[in-house]
């Protein structure tokens, strides 16, 4: 008979049923009782499902109760099967044979019901094995209400030869075998060791719950010990989570939870990494990290005393917050140890210092932002920039700026590999180094290369400093140099010579308020300190080591002298000076000038307001001792210096027509002076021999020359003079004294 589109074939005879449809076939023998009934059913078929059964039929009418137990067949699985109708509830059982592939059974499957698409891809095309066995699958049916109460449906199974393959863009996880349970509505896929990208990954797990209800999902769960290199962070990105840390060495505790919901698509992940001591990368940068817990929590990542260190440069432990969806970093980090060295000057020594700290990782840059000190530290694969904005942040961990008197300004650094710089830095305040017309230079705007050597250039050309040949000269023209001497340091550390030469340069001493003209110098600070001037047509030559000093000076001029000793007490002459010693605290020393003019000196006014206030002396008064001044043909005076004590050991003036002979020390404490001294005159002594009165300080001499003896006592500022008697200067051995005085310049 046809029935619609539909051709149906009956035969029932001899308790024979046979029913052949377009969606149905039902080849069956049916034995009935008064109250039982009994079928043998040779084939039944749903066509359009390819499911085939057979098995027997046994019924109770009156309790509407049936029991089919026997086999079927779909899509190339088969199974024994057993089914329970009791009052309209439907129970089964199914278990199966050893079979192959799960598609044609799901294809149509997801075909006739409304089982998520999701879910078939998860069960049959993302875990797939070469041989399947279900081990049992039950459940019941409500058929006159249509539940089938997916809560209590039970199943185990089992997969060998597995891959799990958890998204199209990474390579599956391949397993031995997978343990399959179904229950509480989720699917669950187990095996305890898997290899994925040839790493071993214990306890693989994907479960895909609501699999027979609303809100369908799936969760894959990774715990192990691997490293979080490329292939294991293609996971975490191909789920679009950015983590931007690459370990290229070393293993991780991972602990990974991924919650993809199939409705939205919208993905929950969670996870924790412990590191162990390994290498990393970050935009290609190598670092190295020896611990730290990173907690993953949905978009952000957690971290917890997470170690960072680059090279030499920094050593931080770190907690704080990563933004995955803008790699911005913020958190709090403890210094162990930030430091910047370029051409083995300490710039930044900072440590043991808790501290904010900003990371970011952006269009191939990771850039390290520390506000407390206003430092930015931007690394890449080809170039590294450091930007301080504030460098009075930095001074109190900055050796380099301690020694050098820096105290604020702002600088960019580059350099590739933390050992070749170029730097621009901006200096506003500092301890001046350079002075011109009165003026402290304290702003320098600085150009600075390390490599191939070093090289410092003043953007108003102040100064610059080159590498010539191995050694570094610091060219200072048209400024004056501002030195401490008790900061003077050579450089006998790095084993570098270090030259500094003026032009048009004067060197002020600062902490001893003295001023050194020179038309051109040089100062070494290599192994021991040397100076070479030039000034006019005058010289001066210092050196200085451990233990040893000497100090020459030729034909310098009045002008040289007056400058360094803040007076007009000379005009015109030559001036000589010699020094040999152990420092400046142990030396001896002898000075000669030539025809020189002494006018202005504390000393010599006392000694002019004196003679002038004697009439025994009133000879000296016309001689050179007179209102123009003294006039000295030469001089000579030896000395010796210990500590703060300067003992004159000879004193040898020769005036024009008057000599100084004497001794004495002088106390630098306190300026205090003790002085014997010899006047003598010759020339036209004649003409007041008689008008001199007969005393116990005059003595006429031999040669008709007048001598007087002079005791200078107080101060350098304000000097005593008194006469002294002639039994004391006969006690002064001058003889000796013009014999110290043979000493050579």
């Amino acid at each position: 008979m046809n029935f619609d589109d539909n051709k149906i074939k009956l035969l029932y005879k001899d308790d024979v049923f046979y029913l052949d449809t377009k969606y149905l076939y039902i080849d069956t023998k049916i034995k009935k009782s008064k109250n039982d009934i009994e079928a043998w059913i040779y084939s039944l078929i749903l066509k359009d499902f390819d499911l085939q059964l057979q098995g027997n039929v046994q019924g109770n009418i009156k309790d509407k109760k049936v029991l089919f137990g026997g086999r079927f067949s779909s899509h190339g699985i088969d199974g024994d099967v057993i089914l329970l109708l009791e009052n309209d509830i439907l129970n089964y059982a199914i278990n199966t044979d050893k079979f192959t592939s799960l598609k044609g059974f799901m294809d149509a499957l997801v075909k006739k019901t409304k089982l998520s698409h999701d879910i078939g891809d998860w069960i049959y095309k993302k875990i797939v094995a070469k041989e399947y066995k279900i081990e049992f699958l039950e459940g019941k049916i409500d058929i006159k209400n249509k539940k089938f109460f997916p809560n209590q449906i039970k199943a185990k199974g089992r997969a060998k030869k597995a891959s799990i393959k958890l998204n199209d863009e990474v390579e599956p996880i391949l397993v031995e075998h997978v343990n399959v349970e179904l229950k509480n509505d989720t699917l669950y896929f187990e095996s305890p060791m898997g290899i994925y990208e040839g790493l071993e990954v214990k306890e693989p797990r994907v479960h895909i719950y609501n699999v027979l209800s609303n809100g369908a999902g799936a969760v894959v769960r990774l715990n192990s010990d691997i490293p979080l290199n490329e292939d294991v962070l293609k996971i975490l990105k191909s789920y679009k989570i950015n983590i931007p840390i690459i370990q290229t060495s070393g293993l991780t505790n991972t602990f990974l939870n991924l919650d993809l919901g199939f409705e939205n698509m919208d993905l929950k992940a969670n996870g924790i990494f412990k590191i162990n001591p390994s290498k990393v990368q970050i935009n290609g940068i190598e670092f190295f990290t020896n611990k730290g817990i990173l907690e993953l929590d949905g978009t952000k990542m957690i971290f917890t005393d997470v170690n960072l260190q680059y090279k030499d440069v920094f050593n931080i432990n770190s907690s704080g917050i990563l933004d995955i969806n803008t790699l911005q970093y913020k958190g709090n980090a403890n210094i162990k140890k930030l430091n910047i060295n370029f051409e083995d000057q300490n710039f930044l020594d900072a440590k043991n210092e808790n501290i904010p700290i900003f990371m970011e990782n952006k269009g191939g840059n990771f850039q390290i932002d520390l506000p407390k000190y206003e430092i930015k530290l931007n690394f890449s694969k080809h170039l590294n920039t450091i930007i301080a904005s504030n460098l009075s942040l930095i001074h109190p961990n900055s050796p380099f700026m301690i020694k050098n008197g820096i105290k604020d300004g702002n600088l960019s650094l580059k350099t590739k590999d933390f050992k070749d710089y170029n730097i621009r830095a901006n200096i506003t305040k500092m301890k001046p180094f350079l002075e011109k017309n009165g003026k402290k230079i304290g702003h320098l705007n600085l150009n600075i290369k390390t490599s191939p050597y070093l090289n410092i250039k003043e953007k108003n050309n102040a100064f610059e400093l080159k590498n010539i040949n191995g050694v570094n000269v610091a060219n200072i023209k048209d400024h004056n140099l501002l030195i401490h001497t008790n900061k003077i340091k050579t450089t006998t550390q790095n084993n570098k010579k270090f030259l500094i030469k003026g032009q048009n340069s004067n060197i002020i001493l600062e902490d001893l308020n003295k001023s050194i003209l020179c038309d051109s110098y040089t100062i070494d600070l290599s192994q021991k300190t040397v100076l070479d001037l030039t000034h006019m047509q005058g010289d001066l030559n210092f050196e200085q080591e451990k233990n040893k000093l000497i100090l020459k000076a030729k034909k310098l001029n009045s002008k040289f002298i007056n400058t360094y000793l803040g007076k007009e007490i000379f005009k015109e002459g030559k001036f000589f000076l010699k020094l040999t010693g152990a420092n400046f605290d142990n030396l001896m020393g002898v000075l000669h000038m030539e025809n020189t003019f002494v006018k202005s000196f504390s000393f010599y006014n006392n000694l002019i307001a004196f003679i002038n206030s004697i009439p025994s002396l009133m000879a000296f008064q016309q001689l050179s001792f007179s209102q123009k001044g003294y006039s000295i043909k030469s001089a000579d005076i030896l000395f010796s210096k210990l500590n703060d004590t300067i003992q004159i050991k000879a004193i040898n003036i020769r005036g024009i027509d008057a000599d100084i002979l004497g001794k004495g020390t002088i106390n630098l404490k306190d300026n205090s002076i003790n002085m014997d001294l010899k006047l003598k005159t010759f020339k036209g002594v004649s003409n007041f021999i008689n008008k001199i009165p007969l005393v116990n300080h005059i003595l006429l001499g031999k040669d008709r020359s007048i001598q007087t003896a002079i005791k200078a006592t107080g101060t350098l500022e304000n000097p005593i003079i008194q006469t002294t008697t002639i039994k004391d200067i006969l006690t002064i051995p001058f003889d000796i004294i013009r014999r110290t005085m043979g000493i050579s310049f």
